[in-house]
């Protein structure tokens, strides 16, 4: 079976993060996209296709991404440390192919662990 050159392959990363508050759709997003812009520029942030496909009220959430732009996208979120002048750590828990093993991951233990760090702080 030939593979269709039209069919983008992407991935689907799974994050957490650690800040003060839970960020919004919005604001992981321009947090996000503005540090790969920085790095890659236009051409590089449209070349990763970036698209924030499921974001909670805890601070989780799930981006779809290239497949030939995992790396880059991973080194964006490295490089997010501060949002509105406060520390921000953001962790990529897991990468998949396709969405339905993310969704899940949310409610696993893991997840349930880093909430409860963050409210302690």
């Amino acid at each position: 079976m030939l593979n269709n050159p039209k069919i983008e392959r992407t991935r689907y990363i799974a994050l957490t993060y650690g800040y003060n508050r839970t960020l919004t759709q919005q604001e992981l997003w321009k947090l996000i996209s503005s540090s790969c812009y920085s790095l890659f520029g236009t051409k590089g942030l449209i070349k990763m296709g970036l698209y924030l496909h499921y974001s909670s009220s805890n601070p989780f959430a799930i981006f779809r991404v290239s497949l030939n732009s995992v790396d880059n996208f991973l080194m964006g979120l490295a490089f997010c440390r501060e949002f509105d002048k406060q520390p921000i750590v953001i962790f990529s828990l897991e990468i998949s192919g396709t969405i339905k093993g993310l969704k899940n991951l949310e409610k696993s233990l893991i997840i349930k662990k880093l909430i409860e760090i963050n409210a302690k702080r």
